[in-house]
């Protein structure tokens, strides 16, 4: 039983195994980028690894909290706990594993590496839209950060989504699109305001929390039904859509279209896997679940290795190695690494820090009852 006599909601396997999916997207998009590998294809698809992270976030967050009187520092604090161990032990990791001049961009006033890594240690970092700062020290953790702000704004995202969801999918869509607007016609050289910041991913992260509710509906897991339920709403934004296209690059235009066309496919294959059916017990037996759980270590160590390597220079060990060879010592390294990483950092802190009563040292914190957003 979880809290007020509430039955803790039935777990979904396959989906854990989905994050295992969505790291590796992200990692030979960077692997064949940085070493070169013509092995690994250069596929856009890959680019959606981050996204699929933020709508798998949204699903299963809605699943395991929607029903629940969970008060929001609680949740806040679950979350805190889940994200910060792994992510403090990749940037530390930074500082041991690369030499000083591969550690981070170093600027002036709010460049400057050390204000970038306060910024980094309490997962602020993305919040600024200029490129050296979102990126800096542990250059994938922007998007943790990303999704502690989105943390932030669940419960409101939450709150009557029943009734409110059309609404709020057509806000975080045109934010979606507003961004784009401003950045093709503002243009600044080393900012993006369509790509780390909290609100340029806010779409896919209530993607994520819609189509929850339209897996509530269908509980089949028929791919087919989940896709016609998924495109009726994004049908009936193109009006909204197509009134800013106009304004847009033809090349933004194309992009743009791609990705909510993405996002949507991405939602239904979430949509499918939650079912019951054979695809999704195969996805979900053990072996795949664990590679899923490991997955967020896998995520944040690939790049500090990547960069480990490189920073050896073109006459260093690495850079004798064929393709196939480095391959062949990559994966093993991250794979054992993130298994350490998870088992030795995360499972205990994670306990820790959830054990903290804050409320108990923090007055000011303290909520009387529950919140519950229906």
């Amino acid at each position: 039983m979880g809290q007020s006599g509430y039955i803790r909601p039935e777990t979904l396997p396959a989906l854990t195994s989905l994050r295992f999916m969505a790291a590796m997207m992200v990692v030979f998009m960077h692997t064949s980028s940085a070493f070169g590998w013509e092995f690994i294809p250069r596929h856009f698809i890959f680019g959606l690894g981050v996204s699929f992270f933020f709508i798998l976030s949204g699903f299963i967050l809605t699943h395991n909290y929607l029903h629940r009187n969970v008060p929001f520092t609680t949740f806040i604090q679950n979350r805190w706990a889940r994200l910060w161990p792994a992510h403090l032990l990749w940037l530390a990791a930074v500082f041991i594993l690369l030499p000083p001049g591969w550690w981070t961009f170093d600027g002036p006033g709010l460049l400057s590496k050390w204000v970038t890594l306060v910024a980094n240690i309490f997962m602020m970092h993305s919040i600024v839209p200029i490129q050296d700062y979102y990126f800096s020290w542990n250059a994938v953790s922007w998007s943790i950060s990303t999704e502690f702000f989105l943390y932030l704004a669940f419960y409101p995202l939450l709150k009557n989504i029943r009734h409110t969801w059309r609404c709020k999918l057509l806000i975080t869509l045109f934010i979606f699109l507003s961004l784009d607007v401003i950045q093709h016609w503002f243009p600044i050289t080393g900012m993006n305001i369509t790509f780390a910041i909290p609100p340029a991913r806010v779409l896919e992260f209530f993607l994520g929390m819609t189509a929850y509710l339209i897996w509530e509906k269908t509980r089949e897991g028929k791919l087919w039904i989940a896709f016609l339920i998924t495109a009726v709403p994004l049908f009936l934004m193109l009006p909204e859509l197509t009134s800013l296209l106009p304004i847009l690059s033809k090349a933004t235009q194309f992009i743009r279209v791609g990705l909510l066309c993405g996002y949507a496919a991405l939602a239904c294959l979430i949509i499918s896997l939650a079912g019951n059916h054979t695809l999704a017990r195969i996805v979900g037996v053990r072996p795949f679940v664990y590679l899923g759980e490991i997955s967020y270590s896998l995520y944040l160590c690939h790049q500090v290795f990547i960069r480990m390597f490189l920073s050896q220079g073109p006459d260093g060990f690495w850079a004798s190695l064929s393709p196939p060879l480095q391959a062949a010592l990559y994966f093993p390294i991250i794979f054992s690494a993130s298994c350490l990483s998870y088992h030795i950092v995360e499972i205990p802190l994670r306990k820790m820090l959830r054990s903290i009563d804050f409320q108990r040292y923090f007055g000011i914190f303290k909520q009387k009852k529950a919140y519950h957003p229906l």
